[in-house]
């Protein structure tokens, strides 16, 4: 019994010494670092992608810019050249009306055959000698003609120097697209291989996280969209703070502007004094009076400030806004494609233009120049149909982006290449501007 009873005695377990506790706690201490260091690298990449997009936004938009001043060139040049056309037929027939007038001289026996050639010459009147020479003998009525014929052939030639130079601005802005189209197509290719880069990268990381943490990958996945969803959604809260607050300061300029008293206009000038009368007083010596002072020029008033476009009354909804919402929703899905503007696939200037174009307004096919084409409209005031904007810099020239604005906080827009169109909810982060934009 007693050697049974002695195998069921516990083994006594010796306590861990200090430096195993220490290195247990080092090892845990290691672990949680490498974690935190993981989920800082989880945000850096949602960083880096987030601004990868933004970038290729930009890049597109300057596509668009290029492709919409080709447009507007082409069309300068077209009209300069209808224009040089214009002038030198009327040139002609100015010409062809000096021929008959010395054609009559001639037969009336007032000049001789060769005061025609300079009418009749390719060169017209080139020279001094010759125009002197035969408005001699062709009289007043010759001497009208010329001068109508001469200031037609001068602005021929100025029209047809425009001409050339509107057509070596297409050549200009033809190159400027096809550089512009090849940045587009390589940044395409470089953002969906960084992308593709960027989400193996987070599948390692999430894998080791779920080593570190003894959890399953699909475990950490979700934990990680669910961090994903809190970031964004305190950088959207923070943007649309510092946007109010933006534009309360705004507000209140405004307001301290209106209520400034006007500046009160420069006092007259004193008169100068006026003589003392005759024989009060003998003078020394007579003299001229003293000129009167000049009176003091009036101040140059001072010029009107710009008129600030933003603070224009908002426009009535046009109307068409309702149908372009309804055109922009049915495109959900359309994958986006720079440059596109049909149901093969739209960027984002080319979804708001077919949107709007299906209602019968005309708008470029570019944001920023959309951004001009409309009328100003607060944010608070937007209608379903309006068009938001956002900017690099915050400044119209640097506008990259446009959406259409679909009332309940929400837009409709084609966002960057591997998208498609969608229905999201307006997010402030990213530069949005101050006004939106009514066609």
């Amino acid at each position: 019994m007693v050697a049974v009873a002695a195998l069921v005695v516990p083994l006594a377990v010796a306590a861990p010494s200090d430096d195993e506790v220490d290195d247990a706690r080092r090892k845990e201490r290691s672990a949680a670092a490498d974690v935190a260091a993981i989920e800082l690298e989880l945000v850096d990449l949602s960083t880096r992608t987030d601004e990868a997009m933004r970038q290729a936004q930009i890049v597109d938009e300057e596509h668009a810019r290029a492709r919409d001043d080709l447009a507007q060139a082409k069309q300068d040049a077209e009209e300069a050249s209808t224009r040089a056309r214009a002038a030198r037929d009327e040139e002609q027939a100015a010409r062809g009306k000096l021929a008959r007038v010395a054609t009559e001289a001639y037969r009336d026996g007032s000049s001789s055959l060769h005061v025609l050639e300079p009418y009749l010459a390719e060169e017209g009147l080139s020279g001094v000698a010759q125009r002197s020479a035969a408005l001699d003998r062709l009289g007043t009525r010759a001497e009208q003609e010329v001068q109508s014929y001469q200031a037609l052939q001068e602005a021929a030639g100025t029209l047809e120097r425009r001409a050339e130079e509107s057509a070596q601005r297409v050549a200009s802005a033809e190159a400027e697209v096809a550089a512009r189209a090849e940045a587009s197509r390589a940044n395409a290719t470089t953002l969906r291989s960084e992308l593709a880069a960027m989400e193996s990268q987070r599948e390692e990381l999430l894998g080791e996280l779920a080593k570190r943490r003894g959890t399953t990958l699909e475990l950490e996945r979700k934990r990680e969209e669910e961090n994903e969803r809190r970031r964004r959604e305190q950088a959207e809260a923070q943007a649309r703070a510092d946007f109010e607050a933006a534009a309360q300061a705004r507000r209140e300029e405004e307001a301290r502007q209106q209520q400034a008293p006007a500046p009160a206009p420069p006092a007259p000038a004193e008169p100068a004094p006026a003589p003392a009368p005759a024989g009060e007083e003998e003078p020394e010596e007579e003299s001229a009076p003293a000129p009167a002072p000049a009176p003091a020029p009036a101040p140059a008033p001072a010029p009107a400030p710009e008129p600030e476009v933003e603070e224009e009354e908002a426009p009535a909804p046009s109307g068409g806004g309702h149908g372009a919402l309804a055109f922009a929703r049915a495109q959900i899905g359309v994958p986006y494609v720079w440059g596109g503007s049909d149901r093969s696939g739209y960027d984002c200037s080319g979804l708001v233009q077919a949107a709007w174009g299906s209602q019968g307004r005309w708008l470029s096919h570019s944001s920023r120049a959309q951004y001009r084409e409309t009328a100003r409209v607060p944010l608070e005031a937007l209608q379903p149909g309006d068009l938001v904007f956002w900017s690099s810099s915050g400044a119209p020239a640097d506008i990259y982006h446009v959406a259409i604005y679909a009332g309940s906080g929400m837009i409709v827009h084609a966002p960057v290449p591997g998208t498609t169109v969608s229905e999201v909810p307006l997010y402030y982060s990213g530069g949005i501007m101050p006004y939106g934009g009514r066609p």
